[in-house]
């Protein structure tokens, strides 16, 4: 039996050698074949494009359905899990049958949700072309159903959270008849409440709107010929109830910009609010010296005198006389130490590298852009030499369009050093985009 075994075991050791040798993974005697081309990948349910789209169609309309509703007609249906009628003819018949009327259906409606410094109460469907911004990505088949991951661009409506606070308050739904409630079968949604002090009564002026995107895992079935919605819910590590009341549980939403300059009104917004700024900065040119020690003077005053001063110099001159909305916090707007003209140095003779971009924060109410250049400047020490020093400028500047009467309300220096770098603000640029996307990983682990 042994000798048998190490002949078997020998054999079977010469033949892997031998093929390891001669690449004998090809049946023996077979010559070399040309290697298959892999398989495309999947492109849609049943690898079929066509059906993909259908289902896109599907989700676009079942989506535009969701968000015509405002979201404080939502708040029962929230709350008690049942299944709102708008959205009724979409839903897969298990669902309704299995979940209608739980407060666990797997059906997540538009809610309130915290982000910034808002309160998001209530969401309309951005569009670019006539058409809804919905982009509903194929992940692959969960059984019979096809899985989505869909994003909604939203343009929202929202309070500040003091504002929010002293307007909205908390109350439950109970689930039970008997007194003694527990958190789960107790809930906290929000309501608004008519507030009779006028200190504190929400005007128009409160609101704001900001971008944003929701995020959805979606599970389509197909049901009597037709699309269904067997899952919908919001792309989060904790989905149930409890914790979707929380307006603090944001993690399904991520900010956008406000601005988008794929879109023709919207580009033109920016190319204006940017001429502006630029036509402010190259006024700016203008201080020497001798005009910043008078600029300071008249800074030192008040505010009729500052204007007054950097109207004759043409600082807030050109086309528009009135660049700068000036008002009596005006040395908290524009901080003489602010301005790029510092002390030792005699003029700003250029700039190298000027570039405006959107303040992540940029909202309907609050313009704010990141302005960051390098100039040239002429130091004192300089004088008949000409000698000239780059200097990279790091801005915040926040305007204002009240009226449609567009004026630059702060400016705000964030650091300046010298530099013989022209490539800075692109690596500014660059850090700032990975800063935002470190940004939306921090609000999720803050959730956590």
């Amino acid at each position: 039996m042994n000798k048998k075994l190490k002949l078997l075991t020998l054999s079977m050791a010469l033949v892997v050698t031998m093929s390891s040798i001669t690449g004998c993974d090809l049946p023996f005697g077979q010559d070399d074949v040309e290697e298959q081309e892999p398989l495309p990948p999947l492109q849609g349910p049943d690898a079929s494009v066509q059906e993909d789209e259908q289902v896109q169609e599907f989700l676009g309309e079942y989506f535009s359905d969701m968000f015509a509703v405002p979201v404080e007609d939502y708040t029962e249906n929230l709350v008690k899990g049942i299944v709102p009628e708008n959205i009724f003819p979409y839903i897969a018949s298990r669902t309704i049958d299995e979940g209608n009327e739980n407060p666990e259906v797997p059906i997540h409606m538009p809610r309130k949700v915290s982000m910034g410094n808002l309160v998001l109460l209530d969401y309309d469907l951005l569009e670019h072309n006539n058409s809804p911004m919905i982009d509903a990505t194929y992940i692959g088949q969960s059984g019979d159903a096809f899985a989505y991951y869909v994003k909604v661009d939203v343009a929202a409506t929202g309070l500040p959270h003091d504002v929010f606070g002293d307007n909205y308050i908390q109350r439950h739904f109970e689930e039970v008849d008997d007194d003694e409630l527990d958190e789960f079968n107790t809930v906290w949604v929000y309501e608004f409440e008519e507030n009779s002090d006028e200190e504190k009564a929400v005007t128009d002026e409160d609101y704001d709107r900001i971008k944003v995107q929701l995020r959805y895992d979606v599970e389509v079935i197909i049901e009597g010929g037709s699309y269904k919605v067997l899952t919908q819910l919001e792309s989060v590590y904790r989905p149930r109830l409890r914790d979707r009341v929380h307006i603090l549980n944001h993690e399904f939403v991520r900010r956008i910009p406000y601005l988008d300059m794929s879109i023709n009104d919207e580009s033109t917004v920016y190319e204006r609010e940017r001429g502006l700024i630029e036509s402010f900065y190259n006024n700016l040119l203008k201080l020497d010296r001798e005009r910043m020690a008078l600029l300071r003077k008249n800074w030192d005053l008040d505010y009729l005198d500052f204007m007054e001063f950097i109207s004759s110099t043409g600082i807030s001159g050109g086309e528009n006389p009135e660049l700068l909305l000036v008002d009596e916090d005006y040395k908290e707007k524009f901080n003489i130490m602010a301005f790029p003209l510092q002390p030792g140095m005699r003029r700003l003779t250029n700039y190298e590298v000027f570039n405006v971009t959107i303040h992540p924060a940029y909202s309907q109410k609050n313009k704010l852009y990141f302005v960051r250049f390098v100039a040239g400047v002429e130091r004192a020490s300089d004088i008949g030499l000409g000698n000239r020093t780059m200097y990279y400028y790091d801005y915040v500047v926040t305007l204002d369009d009240q009226d449609g009467n567009l004026q630059i309300d702060s400016i705000k220096l964030n650091e300046f050093y010298e530099t013989s770098n022209l490539d800075i603000i692109q690596q500014e640029e660059e850090e700032d985009e990975d800063d935002d996307e470190d940004d939306d990983d921090d609000d999720d682990d803050d959730d956590e």
